[in-house]
């Protein structure tokens, strides 16, 4: 496994690249781009912030499409089966409300479930909660 210090020169450069080939891209956008680019899953699941007046952030595990959002009020939800496009989407800078976007296409469409912090995909996947600085979509 990389050390941190290259990690985020190498997903500066990934995000470069995919900005390049797609036009302008949140940071999940970019990753889910590579991902699909080179047929290969994260190794890392990173929590993304967003503007939200109820959403603090969602985190996106491709290999089990789990969406996972924690809330401004402390509830954490998984949505199972989400697909890769539906999430891209959401994340999309494009999309003024993402809360408007989850009660309209995901809530009531995937199965979800309230968990712990314990049962992240975060913690399941061995990633720590730290927030990347400056990825707010």
């Amino acid at each position: 496994m990389l050390p941190e210090s290259q990690m985020g020169s190498l997903l500066e450069q990934a995000m470069q690249i995919a900005g390049e080939r797609y036009g302008k891209l949140t940071f999940q956008d970019a990753i889910d781009r590579a991902i699909e680019d080179v047929g290969l899953m994260p190794k890392q699941i990173v929590p993304v912030p967003v503007k939200s007046s109820n959403i603090d952030t969602i985190a996106y595990d491709p290999a089990s499409q789990t969406l996972e959002v924690l809330f401004k009020n402390g509830g954490l939800y998984q949505y199972v089966g989400v697909n890769p496009a539906v999430h891209r989407t959401l994340m999309a800078e494009g999309t003024e409300s993402k809360g408007q976007f989850l009660a309209q296409h995901i809530k009531g469409r995937y199965e979800y479930k309230q968990i712990s912090p314990e049962d992240s995909i975060l913690k399941k996947n061995k990633v720590t909660d730290e927030i990347p600085e400056d990825r707010s979509v």
